[in-house]
């Protein structure tokens, strides 16, 4: 006997559907989604993400002027820390040029080891709250204890980071 046609389309036998969503009136959907939207508290782990990921700018550019201290050829720097004159206003460009040069002509191994320290801690910290979120959204009971999901946080966090370098160096020295 041939098998039922289904409306699955292209997808593989294996796939599911979402349950009980199929056929729906959509002021049914919706208040379910609004439901879910509420009692997963979307909006506060959604400003927690974006808190951290804001967070996390800051030391990740201590440790970009650290490094930029330890380039050999000092154009390259001077031209680097020259942009802030064209983005922002004149009094908050000076002030920036201004904590940039100190930095520079303090940056060492001691600056540059806080900045990679605290742009670590405060990116896998953003990676700790998108786990939190998914735990919730998925409705998981995180099983491991805070330092082991610190651990996973920290990895994922050093995986990212070293995809986004990679293709920012594919885009900017690739063919």
């Amino acid at each position: 006997m041939p098998e039922p046609v289904t409306d699955h389309g292209s997808r593989s036998p294996g796939s599911r559907r979402p349950r009980g969503l199929v056929g729906l009136p959509a002021r049914v959907l919706a208040r379910r989604v609004w439901i879910r939207f509420e009692t997963d508290d979307v909006l506060t782990r959604a400003g927690a993400m974006s808190f951290f990921m804001v967070f996390s700018l800051f030391p990740a550019f201590l440790l970009l002027v650290a490094l930029l201290g330890l380039l050999p050829r000092a154009d390259v720097s001077d031209r680097l820390l020259s942009y802030p004159r064209q983005v922002l206003p004149r009094e908050a460009a000076g002030l920036v040029e201004t904590t940039l040069e100190q930095l520079r002509e303090g940056a060492g191994t001691p600056l540059l080891s806080l900045g990679a320290g605290a742009a670590l801690w405060a990116a896998s910290s953003g990676m700790v709250s998108v786990i939190n979120a998914l735990n919730v959204a998925f409705r998981v009971r995180e099983p491991r204890s805070w330092w082991r999901r610190r651990l996973v946080a920290v990895a994922l966090t050093v995986g990212l980071t070293v995809f986004m370098v990679t293709a920012l160096l594919l885009v900017v020295f690739g063919g």
